[in-house]
């Protein structure tokens, strides 16, 4: 038990595993000088938080940044492109920097411009992808479409890529200010920034992203084989129906019209293929990117930093 004496101190009774008194343990009372504003004292409390928080998701960050570079050169040895370079550049640059023990006012400049690089990749593919899209929706050749079709999918996992870059890039900077001890209400905007930078993300919307620029040239196609199937089923119908007195002969007519018939149903199956290669064009690059995010765990950083708000 606890006993106060007369000059302020406090003693306990220490005894031992017998229960017999062994000693006085005592204590001074330290009280807090009337001087010192409490907010100061929760500031600085929430500041070495900060510190220690930023410390551990530099950390968690640098643990999944490391594993772009696998998707980067795979994109790489498809098509070599300057930007898949800037783009590993930039991401080997950013995990030195949430790796560093110490970290000041340059890092932040530093990845601010490996963000504005990872921006402008990005805008540069999504008005590429733009413009790819038009021409796909153009009566082109089914050769010349699946050549698009793999243009586009490339294009659109180098937007992917770049999106996610420039969102780790947020996430580093918050970090670095959190480990440095910036002023809580800096992390808390830049936080509140992410959180709606994520939210209207190409990385984070992905797949109705991808839906919906496939989806005018998917709706020609189907179109399309709806009328070659309607055009089949007529020619059938004209194939039972043999006039013998048109002068061709019975033969004649019955071979011309077969000839349709074998026209229309070549027809038919080409017009399906189209479908099934854009299905599965569609079906492909939306699985690709669905592993890919599932296995950057960027999704769960960024819940995480935006529910830590101080």
């Amino acid at each position: 038990n606890l006993s106060k004496f007369a000059n302020g101190t406090t003693s306990t009774m220490v005894r031992d595993a017998s229960n017999h008194l062994v000693e006085h343990a005592g204590f001074a009372n330290v009280g807090l000088s009337t001087s010192v504003n409490p907010a100061i004292i929760l500031s600085a409390g929430m500041q070495v938080m900060s510190a220690v928080s930023g410390t551990y998701y530099l950390h968690k960050i640098n643990a999944q940044i490391t594993d772009m570079d696998a998707k980067l050169e795979e994109l790489l040895y498809i098509h070599h492109d300057a930007n898949i370079g800037r783009l590993i550049a930039a991401r080997k640059s950013l995990s030195e920097i949430a790796n560093r023990e110490f970290v000041d006012a340059t890092d932040l400049s530093a990845i601010r411009n490996y963000k504005k690089t990872a921006d402008e990749i990005y805008e540069e593919y999504m008005h590429r992808l733009k413009r790819q899209e038009n021409e796909l929706n153009l009566k082109i050749d089914p050769k010349v479409e699946e050549k698009k079709l793999r243009d586009i999918n490339f294009t659109m996992t180098i937007a992917f890529e770049a999106n996610k870059l420039s969102l780790y890039a947020e996430l580093i900077e918050i970090g670095t200010r959190m480990k440095i001890g910036d002023p809580i209400e800096i992390i808390n905007g830049l936080t509140r920034q992410l959180e709606q930078n994520y939210s209207n993300s190409f990385y984070h919307n992905v797949e109705p992203e991808v839906e919906k620029i496939y989806s005018m040239r998917r709706q020609r196609s189907s179109n399309e084989l709806a009328d070659k199937k309607k055009k089949h089923e007529k020619s059938l119908d004209k194939l039972t129906d043999i006039h013998v007195f048109n002068g061709w002969g019975i033969l004649a007519e019955l071979g011309i019209k077969a000839g349709f018939a074998i026209k229309s149903k070549s027809d038919v199956n080409k017009a399906n293929e189209k479908v099934v290669l854009e299905n599965k064009n569609l079906n492909t690059v939306k699985e690709d990117m669905k592993q890919n995010k599932e296995s950057d765990g960027i999704d769960d950083i960024i819940d995480e930093v935006v529910e830590l708000q101080y």
